[in-house]
């Protein structure tokens, strides 16, 4: 099922919900200051470092090719005195379309504003350096707008987000990542680990589908995991105790703990965020990629691109190059991502 940042645990405690409602008087009172003029934003969005080559910095061409950057305001706090602290929260960026789910009142006003209007805010302070107007770190632009072109890609799936292979990778990186974490903390031999994996798969392919079912179809194509488990028993078990509304990170864990040895009694949703805080270098955006299908996959096309990562030192040592290659392809070809923005 379909999740939004503001349902996760850490959306949760961060009170994203009502980010908007905090920013907006901010973002209204200073648009004149904060935005830019169309050249210039234009110029700064075409940036690019043509000695660096990646699987981000080719979606972010694709995406200037696509003339899908529009989706973008690019916002400069430089001029301002006093910048409220929630700006300064980058694993975070307010995409003014998604607000009409959220936060109603503040999408009403906010795109009352030309510059704000169904766009997805970014401020590039950071990234500016203000004597040469120029972007300096281009590669952590790319993926800070490409971060940002995965949640809106999210936001807008009707029955499916990307296509099944680029889904059946995603899970077998994510089942196999955290179980293999769990796995060493427990010393979980492989059918005890595979089961942990099971499960967390299950949850994965749930949340990039919006269907009903607990048990999405495309389970029943992870053969990765029928190698050595019978998945069929995961399947019932979670089928006959959950609804697809129910079956959240909690429910995973209570899942692992049930069907899991007797030494995992206390594994707990704690135990579990504890132990993935270092995916990627960020902590906080590493905890969001548990929950929300966008940041996970970033960090993946961040490790591609050379980021060191514990999650591209896992995939290594999974041996996964293989499906690593598969993924770089698939996802600049698909016509489920940047095809798909609006």
């Amino acid at each position: 099922m379909k999740i939004s940042i503001s349902e996760t645990t850490l959306g949760k405690n961060s009170n994203i919900k009502n980010y908007a409602t905090n920013a907006r008087k901010f973002l209204i009172d200073n648009v004149s200051y904060i935005t830019l003029n169309h050249e210039v934003e234009t110029g700064l969005l075409n940036s690019h470092d043509s000695m660096v080559r990646t699987v981000i910095s080719e979606l972010y061409q694709q995406a200037i090719v696509e003339n899908k950057l529009g989706i973008f305001t690019l916002l400069d706090l430089t001029k301002v005195s006093k910048i409220p602290s929630w700006f300064l929260i980058s694993w975070l960026d307010i995409d003014t379309l998604e607000l009409q789910d959220i936060d109603k009142s503040s999408y009403n006003i906010l795109c009352t504003i030309p510059e704000y209007r169904e766009k997805i805010l970014v401020d590039i302070t950071p990234y500016r350096n203000q004597k040469t107007g120029k972007i300096t770190d281009v590669s952590t632009f790319h993926s800070r707008l490409v971060r940002n072109m995965l949640s809106r890609s999210y936001y807008l799936f009707d029955r499916m987000w990307l296509s099944p292979t680029l889904i059946y990778l995603l899970t077998k990186f994510y089942s196999l990542i955290i179980s293999n974490k769990i796995g060493k903390v427990y010393n979980l031999p492989i059918q005890e680990q595979t089961i942990v994996a099971t499960v967390l798969a299950i949850y994965f392919t749930n949340n990039c589908a919006d269907i009903n079912d607990v048990i999405n179809p495309m389970m029943f194509k992870m053969d990765f995991l029928s190698r050595n488990v019978d998945t069929k028993a995961v399947f019932k078990y979670v089928e006959e105790k959950y609804s697809v509304k129910d079956f959240n990170l909690q429910a995973v864990v209570d899942t692992i703990v049930e069907l899991g040895p007797s030494r995992m009694k206390k594994f707990t949703l704690s135990t579990f965020f504890s132990m993935n805080t270092n995916l990627v270098s960020n902590q906080l955006m590493s905890l969001m990629s548990l929950e929300y299908p966008p940041y996970f996959t970033v960090g993946i096309l961040e490790a591609l691109s050379g980021s060191k990562s514990s999650m591209m030192h896992t995939l290594k040592n999974l041996q996964m190059r293989k499906e690593m290659n598969q993924f770089s392809g698939e996802i600049i070809k698909t016509q489920t991502f940047i095809h798909s923005l609006a």
